[in-house]
C-alpha cells in the first residue's frame, strides 16, 4: 500500500509550496504597497 503514502507526501509537498508561495505573494504586495498609489 504504497499508494496511499505517495499521495501523503505529494499533497504535503503541494502544502507546503501554497503556503510558500502564497507568503511570497503577501511579501511581494506588501512591496508593490509603497510605491504605488492607492486608488
Amino acid at each position: 500500500m504504497e499508494t496511499l503514502e505517495t499521495i501523503a507526501l505529494v499533497l504535503g509537498i503541494i502544502a507546503d509550496t501554497i503556503a510558500i508561495a502564497s507568503a511570497i505573494i503577501v511579501i511581494a504586495t506588501k512591496r508593490d504597497e509603497k510605491p504605488k498609489h492607492k486608488k
